[in-house]
């Protein structure tokens, strides 16, 4: 018999958590080859989730945050998660997802193969209102791997050396196994934000020689609504997380990786903007124009060029829903209107990542200036 540990991490997520809770109650397996416990780990919430966990308390084992403690971050809540789980296979989701009826019993399939360390599965565009939802669901259709892939394959040292897909690991859609979790020694707790420590635990497992299975048939369903603001604020941890990845993975994964997903960062939108604004100091230095009139010309370009991009990205759009047969045809195709508002509201959150990240490159360069001169 196979002991399996499901881990959760849940906080203010109410909206979701009894669909999450009962899908994972009733999931599809053997309960004769298969010995299944679900833990909850809640980081503090302050909506009706501790209600409902006490409609569960005979199904599931649920973990609070001591009152007087910090929120845990993710990674913290799934650590603790560990600890008190008995299974040698753990997988993990959070509260805002979905599960199909056979996810336990595919993740586990997959371990059968002893070559096999740690699966990742894939998701469904975002579930849910909001403008910040709007904007995250498109970024997954236009811009991951995950939603373009639709065969498994392996990632380690040699495959990406070969250009396999870096597929990232995302914590709501993941298994381990619990001897190899121990070996890495959990999840790292040097990211302060809910952004960037599955994607250093993936890192990890490759730069130490193990295999990595991506799914794109083991899917979630993220139910996610959320504002553009709670976006904008996610797109500037995502500046402090891509740098954190650069450092402690020694260059392991750097900028260029985000980059290629549709980030500012992207080679030929960077030289556009790039000319465009030489050419605008250019002539504010020698024409001497006023401020104001060169201000309005700069942003007219700039509105130029997303227009000029959102025809492209309108173009791509139908040819990844194309391949992804009608039924995503029918859900994802968009105006252009929609797809230009998404490309403008893109476009900012990539920039507030860019900003971040330059931010912390400044901030740490001045740190070892600062421990050069004490020494």
């Amino acid at each position: 018999m196979v002991k399996a540990s499901v881990i959760i991490t849940s906080y203010n997520n109410s909206h979701n958590l009894e669909r999450c809770l009962n899908s994972l109650i009733n999931q599809n397996y053997d309960r004769n080859l298969i010995d299944l416990e679900i833990i909850v780990v809640d980081s503090g919430s302050t909506d009706n989730s501790i209600e409902i966990f006490e409609k569960y308390k005979n199904k599931i084992k649920v973990i609070l945050k001591p009152k007087n403690s910090p929120r845990f971050s993710p990674a913290v809540a799934r650590n603790i998660g560990v600890q008190n789980s008995n299974g040698e296979i753990l997988i993990f989701t959070d509260s805002d997802c979905i599960p199909p009826s056979n996810w336990i019993k595919e993740m586990l399939v997959s371990f059968q193969n002893p070559e096999i360390d740690c699966v990742i599965g894939s998701r469904e565009p975002d579930i849910g209102k909001g403008v910040g939802t709007f904007v995250r669901r498109y970024d997954f259709i236009l811009y991951s791997e995950k939603f373009k892939i639709s065969q498994p394959l392996i990632i380690n040292k040699n495959n990406l050396q070969r250009n396999t897909p870096f597929v990232l690991m995302a914590g709501n859609n993941f298994g381990i196994k619990k001897e190899l979790w121990n070996r890495i020694k959990g999840m790292k707790t040097i990211f302060k934000h809910p952004t960037g420590e599955d994607v250093m635990m993936e890192i990890e497992i490759i730069k130490k020689g193990y295999n990595i299975l991506f799914n794109p048939n083991l899917k979630v369903n993220h139910i996610h609504p959320i504002s553009l603001l709670k976006v904008f604020e996610k797109a500037f941890w995502n500046g402090e997380s891509t740098y954190l990845l650069q450092k402690y993975s020694n260059n392991f994964v750097n900028w260029k990786h985000f980059a290629k997903r549709g980030h500012i960062f992207h080679l030929h939108w960077c030289i556009f903007y790039t000319l465009i604004l030489i050419l605008f100091l250019f002539i504010f230095i020698f024409l001497k124009l006023h401020f104001l009139l060169i201000l309005t010309m700069f942003f007219l370009s700039l509105l130029f060029g997303l227009l000029i991009n959102s025809f492209f990205l309108k173009r791509k759009l139908e040819l990844v829903l194309m391949n992804k047969g009608k039924k995503y045809e029918e859900l994802y195709k968009s105006s252009f209107f929609w797809v230009f508002c998404f490309n403008s509201l893109h476009f900012l959150t990539k920039l507030l990542s860019l900003i971040s990240f330059l931010w912390c490159n400044i901030k740490y360069a001045s740190f070892r200036r600062n421990i050069k001169r004490k020494r």
